[in-house]
């Protein structure tokens, strides 16, 4: 029964987009399975589609047809979607040939090849929509909000395997808390038909081991089971925590980013930020994770965080401008690469000012499930930057991450994200030193995310 309405549905449609410009009536009509129709209706007096499914409605003009599809067609079962799209762009090009030559003789229609090209086109739009949704996106009609998770750590998934006993404290995705060695990001975005609007809390801890002399200090020297080097520690005789000093950086953002028509974007954040040595969330979420696996009966490191700092805090602004050169490689596969150049402005002092350079290269996997609308399903993505401080000071980043996209309702998705990131900068030299003089390198951080996206629809009309 089912498919003999969704047939009877398309044929209205084509008879309709053919044959019928001038008169008002439906383009498509469906009756769902829990009683609630849904259909794209025409009014040639007001040269309006009003979209209905169930009790609400949306109004788009003739000429804003692209953004019905772009909203509602996720609404629409699977099968319909691409006649649809092929019928809208069919009926709303002819409809406007014909208002233009509505003097002439006759009506004008579209050839089927120029049909099929204006079909595929919109096709590209709406995909590009749905991609621009989880990146650069304008001001106008709002498309839905995100809320974002991320945790980082220089051992990979914070050290489970190593608490198992799987891995060791040398291994390649094993860190030792030296340089950059946690972090948590929390943000929550507004997306927007062009632009996003983020707040962002992001703090990361930097670490190193000190030594100090005296009747209250215990030394030790550990031997790593990997390749048999030694660590010198310090310890305080009365709680046996090991002496470390501790960098926690915390920055507080808000994000706008606009994106314009031809693949052109403009990011400006602008941030508050803090630095301390003997507080801050990613410092604490360390020393209480720990604390928790110790209690669990697992031999790890708990730290005594000495003061060796002033504290810090100030403004930021940063600015980015960059261009996003996409390819679709074939139907389901889009390539892209993202150059882009920024600029930090810092109340800080010099050595937070900065020029930065880098870029990114993704490909995305699209999904064409018979069950989901077309999204992005996976995608894979390889970055780097290079940052010049006015202090003449540089810094350098690289890394990769991968990630999938899972549909938990109409317009509900929640996305997992894995990555890892080599990071050689002011901080983490600082930090980081032993490792590097020990291995020629900086541990690699781990990064772990999970993002719940929810698309919305409003009539803005």
């Amino acid at each position: 029964m089912r498919k003999s309405l969704i047939f009877l549905a398309t044929m209205t449609i084509f008879n309709l987009a053919a044959s019928e410009l001038s008169e008002s009536g439906y383009l498509y009509q469906l009756n769902n399975q829990d009683g609630r129709g849904t259909s794209i209706y025409y009014n040639h007096r007001s040269d309006q589609y009003e979209f209905k499914t169930g009790d609400s409605k949306a109004l788009y003009y003739r000429r804003d047809f692209q953004r019905l599809l772009k909203r509602e067609l996720i609404l629409l079962p699977d099968q319909d979607q691409e006649q649809v799209i092929v019928t809208m762009t069919s009926h709303a090009k002819t409809r406007e040939i014909e208002l233009k030559q509505r003097a002439n003789e006759g009506k004008v229609a579209l050839s089927k090849e120029q049909i099929n090209k204006l079909s595929t086109s919109a096709k590209k739009r709406i995909e590009k929509a749905s991609m621009a949704r989880r990146g650069f996106v304008s001001l106008s009609d709002l498309t839905g909000f995100r809320i974002n998770l991320e945790n980082s750590n220089d051992n990979a998934l914070n050290g489970i395997f190593w608490d198992t006993g799987i891995t060791n404290c040398d291994s390649e995705i094993e860190g030792d808390d030296r340089g950059e060695t946690f972090g948590v990001k929390l943000e929550a975005a507004i997306d927007y038909k062009n632009m996003t609007i983020t707040i962002r809390r992001h703090d990361k801890v930097y670490g190193r081991l000190i030594q100090r002399d005296g009747d209250e200090y215990n030394h030790r020297s550990i031997k790593c089971k990997g390749d048999g080097h030694v660590q010198e520690i310090t310890k305080n005789i009365d709680d046996n925590r090991t002496l470390q000093e501790s960098l926690n950086i915390a920055n507080t953002e808000l994000e706008i980013v606009y994106g314009f028509d031809n693949e052109v974007y403009a990011k400006v954040i602008a941030r508050y930020k803090e630095m301390d040595d003997q507080a801050g969330l990613a410092l604490n979420l360390q020393d209480k994770y720990h604390g928790m696996i110790k209690d669990a009966g697992a031999n790890i490191i708990l730290y005594d965080y000495v003061d060796h700092l002033e504290k810090r805090s100030g403004a930021e602004l940063y600015i980015e401008g960059g261009r996003i050169f996409s390819y679709d490689v074939i139907e389901n596969i889009r390539i892209e690469a993202i150059p882009y150049f920024g600029y930090n402005v810092s109340t800080l002092g010099s050595d937070q000012r900065m020029v930065e350079i880098g870029g990114e290269l993704k490909a995305v996997f699209f999904s064409t499930t018979p069950s989901s609308e077309k999204f992005g399903r996976w995608q894979v993505r390889v970055y780097g930057s290079k940052r010049f401080y006015e202090d003449d000071m540089q810094g350098d980043s690289i890394g990769g991450d991968i990630s999938a996209s899972f549909r938990i309702g109409r317009k509900s998705f929640v996305t997992i994200l894995i990555g890892v990131e080599q990071n050689d900068d002011r901080f983490q030299r600082e930090y980081g030193h032993a490792e590097y003089e020990r291995n020629g390198k900086f541990d690699l951080n781990h990064f772990f995310s999970v993002q719940f996206e929810k698309r919305t629809n409003f009539l803005m009309d």
